[in-house]
C-alpha cells in the first residue's frame, strides 16, 4: 500500500498510516510516477549545469590571479564572479537543484 501525492509517495502498512493531505491506494498514480520523473529529470540536468559551470570557473578564476595589476572594472567584475560561483556552489552542496541561478 502507498501513500502519495501529486509530487510524492511512500509505502505504508496500512491507510491509518496516510499524513493529512495524502491519499492511499495499492499503487501510485502514473502521473505522480510521471511528475516525479520530471523533478528528477530537472534536478540531474541542474546538478550536471552546475557542475559544468564550477569546472569552466578555473579558467576565469586563473585568468584573474594571472593579472598583475587588475583594473576597478576587473576586480569588481572578478567580485560579481565570485558572489555567482559560491551561490552555485552552495546550490550543489546543499542539494538545492531546482535552479541554476
Amino acid at each position: 500500500m502507498y501513500a502519495y501525492t501529486a509530487t510524492s509517495f511512500r509505502a505504508i502498512t496500512s491507510a491509518a498510516d496516510a499524513l493529512p493531505g495524502e491519499s492511499t491506494g495499492a499503487s501510485v498514480p502514473q502521473a505522480t510516477l510521471d511528475t516525479i520523473k520530471a523533478a528528477d529529470d530537472t534536478t540531474n540536468a541542474n546538478r550536471a549545469t552546475l557542475q559544468q559551470q564550477a569546472q569552466q570557473g578555473f579558467a576565469t578564476i586563473d585568468a584573474f590571479l594571472a593579472l598583475t595589476a587588475p583594473t576597478n572594472a576587473q576586480t569588481l567584475a572578478q567580485v560579481q564572479f565570485q558572489a555567482r560561483a559560491i551561490k552555485r556552489l552552495a546550490r550543489l552542496v546543499i542539494g538545492a537543484l531546482d535552479s541554476t541561478g
